[in-house]
């Protein structure tokens, strides 16, 4: 049925609301299976800085369409994706302009070894029903969210 189809790139049934893009670098990608950057290096005890744009089409969608709310901000959550040891960020979370905008975090770890870091970028449709509490990350909106892979090398 069409209102059950969901497509990364084109939204949930023919909404056309399509996933944030995110830049790392010279690497930029759209939707779930998202980019992965260039390896990064850094030693323990050094914060690592991460940096991040990303920007969105601002159609309202899902609930916050109901609100009639358009133009909402990109949410971005950073988490450790893979690794040996603990993985800590100054800023956990960030807010961008859905015209584009860039966010920045820095990272240390615990110790040596090869990480995945991913930042998770979630447009409107991330949104609880007041708009005020992000929940993309749990699978919430099965369309319009984007991740963003980071390795990490970290020396001693």
């Amino acid at each position: 049925k069409q209102d059950w189809e969901i497509d990364a790139l084109e939204g949930e049934a023919n909404s056309n609301n399509a996933p944030p893009i995110l830049k790392i670098g010279d690497d930029a990608g759209q939707g779930p299976g998202g980019i992965t950057s260039t390896t990064l290096t850094t030693s323990i005890g050094d914060p690592l800085t991460v940096t991040v744009w990303a920007a969105d089409d601002g159609k309202p969608v899902g609930n916050v369409y109901r609100k009639g709310v358009p133009n909402m901000p990109v949410n971005l959550t950073w988490f450790q994706h893979q690794g040996p040891g603990d993985v800590s960020f100054s800023e956990a979370a960030h807010t961008v302009d859905h015209q584009g905008g860039t966010a920045t975090t820095m990272v240390t770890f615990s110790e040596p070894g090869n990480y995945l870091l991913r930042v998770h970028a979630a447009d409107a449709s991330g949104q609880d029903q007041e708009g005020e509490e992000e929940l993309a990350m749990s699978g919430y909106a099965q369309c319009c969210w984007t991740n963003g892979f980071i390795p990490v090398t970290v020396n001693r």
